[in-house]
């Protein structure tokens, strides 16, 4: 995997999409768990079991990322 320049649009599509995965989880979570709400009714499984692998494939991401030093 190629390291990745801080501030390229391939980078920036991939923090939005990560922005998108962190605000579903922020409502998905919060309501399964207090109002014991099955999603599956209204999502599709396989949409539910992409949020995980997207916050690890971030982690992978992240650790490919350049960084900027002295500016």
């Amino acid at each position: 995997m190629p390291v990745l320049h801080p501030s390229s649009p391939a980078k920036f599509t991939w923090d939005f999409i990560n922005v998108a995965t962190i605000m579903i989880s922020m409502f998905y979570l919060p309501i399964t768990i207090i109002f014991d709400f099955a999603f599956s009714a209204v999502l599709a499984t396989p949409f539910l079991l992409i949020i995980p692998n997207v916050l690890v494939i971030d982690v992978l991401v992240n650790l490919n990322t350049g960084y900027f030093e002295k500016g």
